[in-house]
């Protein structure tokens, strides 16, 4: 066999293929046209590059190779064509030899029965050709998913499940194909990502049996495949499946990265036993990100007219490849609306500082009404303008003035009008006023009120007090205060009282005799 024959039945390493049929557009037949697959798990439409005459799934083949593949066809046709030619040759030269041994066979009957016949004299029979021994070349049995399919020059890509090996096989007429139920069927019933038994000859690489594999399987068009890289696992289900890096994984027709692979990606993968060897991305997502959405109160987003999904802050948000109608909702905000298209691996901001934020009037009195600076959220709002501000969001509300207290309060709107009034107080300057006693544990009032006994310690504003001191046995003690320092202390001396003076005894009155009164006259009767 040639050199360009020992390199056409060579089998390619898996790394190599993938090199040469991974990369360009699908091949598309200039005489017919696409013909749409509706798929009815999502109802978008998708286009697997089938064509009447011809269905092309290519991983990308360069021009070059795509020359090779004529050049092969046109090569085994021929060679196809001599093998039939020498198969019939052999069939007549079969056929002359019976029939000669048949006539033969038959004079020699005649001689035996016809004892006074005359001798016939035996033709010689032709010279007829050598019958050469046959060759039985090695056959052998692959599992393996199909990678390839070019229906114009009947060739499959099948990648050997055991070693990772891409075959490339032939087909001819006389090659069979059959489902799982050994039913036949033909080879453009075949699709990328198929498991199949195939039984090929070791030397020409012709298929003779493509069959559907029984220990092949096949998730179609699904969600919720979760990817372990760290592991190599795919979990489907409850079922988990390893992969490696023979595992081709493709989106439309591309080489991608299996670990970008989201829960909610459309994706259908195929294997043999437990190793996934096939996966194609049928649908990708992209990523939507919502920036400052911490301004917005009880924010929820609507996607489509059946999810619902909390706001949180700076959300990062995944959805399927294609168009979307995004709502965007909360208490303090017009409903957002958005409209987007989003590709595969696409990120798309939306800025919630763009929304229109419900808004009402604040209006803040202040006594005094001058000299002051008044401050909303820390910035000062512009003098004669109404101070506006989103409804349902607490702002602080600060108001300054010299020789007052400093005033600050969060103000929610809950309204589109409110009115607060601010008044300050003047700013107090406190003084610690202490004041002993001698002896200690007089009584002390300031300003008429009994605050304690001494010592005693008070923490008074700056100004003039009266402070009156009683303790039994000692004078009376009061003074006015002046207090205009932070500490003052006095130390106040008791006088003590007089001892009392004794009382006099009483002086006793004189006695006089006492008479009785004279009687009274009887009136006369």
């Amino acid at each position: 066999m040639d050199d360009m024959t020992t390199r056409r039945h060579k089998a390619v390493d898996s790394s190599t293929k993938k090199h040469e049929t991974i990369g360009a557009k699908p091949y598309i037949n200039q005489n017919s046209q696409r013909i749409p697959k509706i798929l009815e798990n999502d109802g978008v439409i998708y286009d697997a590059s089938k064509t009447s005459t011809t269905m092309q799934y290519q991983l990308g083949i360069p021009n070059e190779t795509q020359a090779r593949h004529k050049q092969r066809a046109a090569y085994y046709k021929q060679k196809a064509n001599k093998a039939k030619l020498l198969r019939t040759s052999f069939y007549i030269v079969a056929l002359v030899i019976v029939v000669l041994v048949c006539v033969a066979a038959f004079g020699l009957a005649l001689n035996r029965f016809g004892d006074n016949a005359p001798t016939a004299v035996q033709p010689t029979p032709p010279p007829t050709e050598a019958i050469l021994p046959i060759n039985i070349a090695e056959k052998i049995e692959i599992s393996g998913v199909i990678s390839y399919i070019n229906l114009d020059e009947r060739t499959i890509d099948v990648i050997d499940a055991s070693t990772g090996q891409v075959i490339v096989l032939d087909t001819t007429v006389d090659t069979t194909f059959s489902n799982r139920n050994r039913d036949p069927i033909s080879l453009s019933s075949l699709s990328i990502g198929n498991v199949v038994d195939v039984f090929y000859d070791a030397d020409t690489y012709v298929a003779e049996n493509v069959q559907i594999s029984l220990n092949g399987w096949e998730h179609r068009m699904i969600r919720s495949v979760y990817v372990h890289p760290e592991r190599g696992i795919l979990n489907i289900g409850i079922s988990n499946y390893t992969f490696d890096e023979s595992t081709i994984v493709v989106y439309r027709n591309t080489p991608f990265d299996i670990t970008q692979i989201d829960p909610i990606d459309v994706v259908t993968v195929s294997g043999f036993l437990s190793r996934a060897l096939f996966v194609e991305v049928n649908r990708s997502h992209g990523t939507v990100n919502f920036l400052n959405s911490d301004n917005v109160t009880n924010g929820f987003i609507e996607v489509g007219t059946a999810t619902f999904l909390q706001l949180s802050y700076n959300q990062e948000l995944r959805l399927p490849e294609g168009a979307h109608r995004l709502v965007i909702r909360g208490d303090n905000i017009e409903p957002m609306i958005r409209e987007i298209v989003l590709a595969a691996g696409e990120t798309i901001d939306i800025n919630l500082e763009d929304a229109q934020y419900r808004t009402g009037i604040l209006t803040v009195n202040v006594t005094p009404s001058d000299g002051y600076t008044l401050e909303i959220n820390g910035n000062i709002p512009t003098p004669g303008q109404p101070i506006v501000i989103p409804l349902d969001e607490g702002v602080v509300v600060s108001v300054t003035r010299s020789g007052y207290l400093p005033h600050s309060q969060i103000v929610r709107l809950t309204e589109p009008y409110r009115t607060i009034d601010i008044v300050l107080e003047p700013l107090v300057e406190l003084s610690t006023f202490v004041i002993s006693t001698i002896p200690a544990g007089a009584t002390v009032s300031i300003d008429g009120e009994v605050v304690g006994t001494s010592p005693i310690s008070q923490l008074l504003e700056y100004g003039r007090y009266n402070v009156s001191i009683t303790h039994e046995g000692y004078r009376p003690w009061s003074m006015q205060f002046e207090l205009n320092e932070p500490r003052q202390e006095f130390i106040v001396t008791l006088v003590p009282l007089p001892p009392p003076e004794p009382e006099p005894e009483p002086t006793p009155l004189p006695q006089q005799p006492f008479t009785f009164p004279a009687p009274s006259p009887t009136p006369p009767q």
